[in-house]
């Protein structure tokens, strides 16, 4: 047995170590096998180009959103909120309990917050400075 140690990613490896991870979850969620476990993009596209969206999952009963981004130029016309209330109605349809999310301090926590999100865990000095925040809305 060795431990190998490299910065690049070998799709193989990934792949076999995503299985290992896959299969001791199933194990541990049968119970949850009615749950809605997909994957989730919203963009938001503007003679054809997109200026925003996200991306996310729903899996075993909360929506995880993964990315929200809208470009610069196109910011503060309330198109972040009109992102997330459709992935709040995509994981409503998905029969979601949860969406959960984390954020950085210096991006958009108090955003979140405004949209009925809550603070359940901070790391504080992630990155150097800063926290990672992590929010959470109730949907049912």
């Amino acid at each position: 047995m060795e431990i190998k140690i490299t910065t690049e990613i070998d799709d193989h490896n990934a792949m076999a170590i995503k299985e290992i991870l896959s299969s001791y979850n199933v194990s541990h969620t049968t119970h949850l096998s009615d749950c809605i476990n997909e994957s989730l993009e919203i963009t938001l596209v503007e003679e054809g180009e997109v200026i925003g969206g996200i991306l996310g999952r729903s899996l075993w009963g909360t929506l995880e959103i993964q990315n929200l981004a809208v470009k610069e130029s196109h910011r503060g016309q309330g198109l972040g909120k009109k992102l997330m209330l459709a992935a709040e109605r995509v994981a409503v349809e998905r029969n979601c309990k949860y969406i959960s999310l984390n954020t950085f301090s210096f991006q958009a926590s108090d955003f979140y917050q405004s949209l009925g999100y809550e603070i359940f865990a901070e790391e504080k000095d992630y990155p150097l400075g800063y926290s990672k925040i992590y929010l959470r809305k109730v949907l049912i």
